[in-house]
């Protein structure tokens, strides 16, 4: 297998982690903030189902801009079934961009910019791991514990969690 189809696999499985999760989301508090400074869980889910817009702007392009105009990534969605919805669209797109990216281009260096500025330059292999795979277990751990402060029923994700038997 290829590092393509890797990464292609790897996204697959960790989405449905990602789904399985975002199905317990209550409506009624996606404004719900557990501390001030903290996002509202429908901003923290918001962000989630939108991560896997940065897959096609890493393979597709040379660097990205995050000050430029974005709406796939700063769009926020108000309930769960709308949630669920972008997140499987941005799968669809995600998978599409890595499904028709050249196996050797992954090894191509990628910058990440904000404001003209490159505030750090990977390989697109390494940008694709952490903008998007890492930073959506990042969250979804943050998920779990906002869940959990609102006694919704936590979903196991890699393993039977406390409220499953």
């Amino acid at each position: 297998m290829g590092l393509k189809d890797g990464l292609i696999e790897e996204l697959k499985y960790d989405s449905s982690l990602t789904l399985k999760l975002l199905e317990q989301l209550p409506d009624e508090h996606f404004s719900w903030k557990p501390h001030e400074k903290s996002s509202s869980l429908g901003n923290l889910a918001s962000h989630m189902a939108n991560l896997l817009y940065w897959i096609p702007l890493i393979v597709q392009r040379d660097s990205a801009d995050i000050a430029d105009n974005h709406p796939e990534l700063r769009k926020v969605y108000t309930g769960k079934k709308e949630m669920i919805e972008a997140y499987r669209n941005s799968l669809g797109v995600a998978l599409k961009a890595l499904e028709e990216a050249e196996e050797a281009s992954l090894s191509d260096f990628w910058t990440f910019m904000k404001n003209g500025t490159g505030m750090f330059t990977i390989k697109r292999k390494v940008a694709i791991r952490n903008v998007v795979y890492n930073h959506t277990v990042h969250h979804r751990g943050q998920l779990t514990v906002y869940l959990r402060l609102l006694n919704v029923p936590v979903p196991g994700l890699y393993g039977p969690s406390a409220d499953e038997k």
